[in-house]
């Protein structure tokens, strides 16, 4: 629905320092969430990410994400795309 907050589970990113990142839209707004950091974890294991997303208009939404350390953004290792279905508030 339209305003209301979507997660988009990513799945697991093993911790090499790359992150999931949404490649720029008017469609939606990201909401900033760091990653938990979970105190059972070793060095090295995988870490689910999630990024949490506003619609910002109804239709169906393409969004397109790639998997990117941040000092070589142009060089993703993975694509995703994930299609929202975005309706008005009843």
């Amino acid at each position: 629905m339209v305003g209301e907050p979507v997660r988009l589970v990513l799945g697991n990113v093993a911790a090499t320092g790359y992150d999931w990142q949404l490649e720029p839209t008017s469609a939606v707004r990201l909401l900033d969430e760091p990653l938990q950091d979970d105190p059972l974890r070793a060095p090295g294991d995988a870490v689910e990410q999630s990024l949490l997303v506003v619609p910002l208009a109804p239709g169906q939404l393409v969004l397109r994400l790639r998997l990117v350390r941040p000092w070589e953004p142009d060089q993703p290792i993975r694509t995703m795309t994930r299609v929202l279905d975005v309706h008005l508030p009843a």
